[in-house]
């Protein structure tokens, strides 16, 4: 008798509404996969490049230092956090202040900023020059490899000035703001300008800008349009549709996925949803059981224990459902 059968009376599926692709790329590296209901080993982590916005140093000789606010583009949040960094640009007229922003509600941002705040706007401008930069999030990385200095001011604080000794610290915590910060806490006048005087007197910061070159290299942290390109090129139907191909996938039930019996019924639920993702009897169990562990496409066969058709047929489902993994093998 084999183990799983593709006929809806043994098989049911209850196809979710939020899952409409094979992956998430995410900018966001607070986002917690699971709680959104899919897998944490489809979505990957890069870095916003911010439509390719290029960022030098600025070699005009002036009397103030010339620092810049980069505005994250499509946050929801946006004109409020703006609101924030103008509060602050308005105390410190003994820089150079620019922020770099979209156009939405640029007449209202200019009305609330004193005269010595200059605004560049990114559907019009695609390059910059300063020598300080302000941001947050995962734009961050973008401006650290164009060799600046970046200091994190974000939605958790003050986050500071970025260095190789807190980088890794500062990575993990997604470039957000102060470690330990609360969610949309003050920021200090006096320390940012703290920070901002470091900086500009800083005599180590080319020494500095190296290793960290070295630590982004080290953890390979892709930009978005790279991932999804990459990405682009693993497709199902190219592996499935080959029949000597298909065999080099391996295959694991999702992280997420639960496997819940119920008197002679069995289903799997999505973790912390908990919405039904399929339901079927106590002998198909042994199947996604098996799947706990990662699989050879030919051992997940065999114990399947059906044609090859209907096998083939079944991965395809499960997988577009997300409640398997497929891994290609290199």
């Amino acid at each position: 008798m084999p183990i799983v059968t593709v006929q809806n009376q043994y098989l049911t599926f209850f196809p979710p509404q939020n899952l409409t692709t094979s992956y998430v790329l995410t900018t966001n590296w607070l986002l917690k996969p699971h709680e959104s209901g899919f897998p944490e080993e489809l979505t990957y982590k890069a870095y916003d490049n911010c439509n390719g916005l290029q960022v030098k140093k600025s070699l005009e000789k002036k009397s103030k230092l010339r620092v810049t606010y980069i505005s994250n583009s499509g946050d929801n949040e946006e004109l409020y956090f703006l609101m924030r960094i103008i509060s602050l640009f308005n105390k410190m007229s003994s820089i150079q202040r620019t922020i770099y922003c979209g156009k939405t509600d640029i007449e209202y941002l200019k009305q609330i900023s004193n005269e010595g705040i200059e605004f560049v706007l990114r559907e019009e401008q695609q390059q910059l020059e300063t020598e300080v930069i302000l941001c947050f999030g995962s734009s961050t990385i973008h401006f650290l490899k164009s060799g600046l200095p970046v200091i994190i001011v974000g939605t958790y604080g003050l986050g500071g000035h970025i260095t190789p000794e807190n980088f890794e610290f500062l990575l993990k915590k997604g470039f957000m703001g102060r470690p330990g910060g609360a969610y949309n806490e003050e920021i200090p006048i006096e320390l940012l300008a703290e920070e901002i005087l470091e900086v500009q007197h800083s005599r180590i910061l080319i020494n500095q800008n190296k290793q960290i070159q070295a630590l982004i290299k080290k953890n390979q942290i892709p930009d978005y349009d790279t991932l999804y390109n990459h990405l682009e090129l693993f497709s199902i139907e190219y592996w499935i549709s080959d029949i000597k191909r298909r065999w080099q996938l391996d295959m694991q039930l999702a992280s997420n996925i639960q496997i819940l019996t119920n008197g002679k019924k069995t289903f799997l639920v999505r973790q912390h949803i908990n919405d039904v993702m399929a339901s079927f009897n106590e002998v198909e169990a042994l199947f996604f059981k098996y799947l706990l562990e990662k699989r050879s496409s030919k051992e997940a066969y065999n114990k399947a224990a059906i044609p090859i058709k209907d096998f083939w047929l079944m991965v395809s489902v499960l997988w577009d459902k997300k409640i398997i993994i497929l891994y290609a093998k290199s």
